[in-house]
């Protein structure tokens, strides 16, 4: 949300291939993403996503009740439909919130609604770990993934990536890591 840091992006994307489009809307901005397909589209964060009925209202007002979700929901379906015929991928990130107040509910919700979760082919969990250190210096974070959705697939898995600030996801670790589950390898000490 408003903080992309263009010395990180080589590490990820190819700069030539981005492209940062802020529109005022939230209809806008999914018939934005609409027009990157086929490729890839990175919608985020679908929480601030607006919908046009709430022009010139505060952020913590909405004229209309359940506006943003409606179109969250419309605008998944619509996309997920564009995916599947012009080929593409779509992701959107969600800030997961802590659920106050309830007693029999889980921990956390989804700001957005759950209309992108429900049109969803695959959802992902990430949740930031600890830091990796090099001496004293953090050279990167550990990041703990939940699949809760895989496609016809089983959901359950979870798997821990490291992530190195400016050279991206260490492969070798991850591989360990798949490699000592499948008992292919022993760790020891």
């Amino acid at each position: 949300e408003n903080d992309f840091d263009p010395t990180l992006a080589p590490s990820v994307v190819d700069k030539s291939d981005l492209y940062i489009v802020r529109p005022q809307f939230g209809e806008a901005a999914l018939e934005a993403a609409s027009l990157f397909l086929p490729g890839t589209v990175v919608i985020d964060s679908a929480t601030m996503l607006r919908p046009a009925v709430s022009a010139g209202l505060p952020l913590w007002e909405e004229e209309q009740l359940g506006a943003r979700d409606r179109m969250l929901a419309f605008g998944a379906r619509l996309l997920k439909e564009a995916c599947r015929d012009k080929g593409g991928v779509v992701v959107f990130t969600q800030q997961l919130r802590a659920s106050i107040g309830k007693q029999f509910v889980k921990g956390t919700r989804v700001a957005g609604g759950r209309g992108i979760a429900v049109a969803a082919d695959f959802r992902l969990a990430l949740r930031r770990g600890g830091n990796l250190l090099r001496g004293h210096r953090t050279i990167g974070v550990c990041i703990h993934v939940d699949i809760l959705r895989c496609g016809d697939e089983t959901p359950g898995a979870t798997v821990d990536l490291d992530l190195l600030y400016g050279s991206g996801f260490r492969r070798s670790s991850s591989l360990l890591d798949w490699s000592v589950r499948r008992g292919i390898v022993e760790k020891t000490g």
